[in-house]
């Protein structure tokens, strides 16, 4: 199921509150709040010694941070 996710138009003043915490909710969605936010930075890369399933989460994560 894809999710198609409805944003009304910014309108100004009049609807900033709703359509700021809509955008927020989405992009939380995406898990890329964090990143736009600045509180999040690109993974550190795993030595070539560490478990399959660090490179993995980084994989995962570099993922991520290419879409914020």
């Amino acid at each position: 199921m894809d999710f198609k996710p409805h944003i009304e138009q910014l309108q100004g003043a009049n609807n900033w509150s709703r359509w700021r915490r809509q955008v927020e909710l989405l992009l939380q969605h995406q898990e890329v709040l964090e990143i736009i936010k600045g509180n999040k930075g690109p993974p550190e890369v795993p030595d070539s010694k560490e478990p399959d399933a660090v490179k993995t989460k980084y994989e995962h994560d570099s993922g991520i941070y290419d879409k914020g």
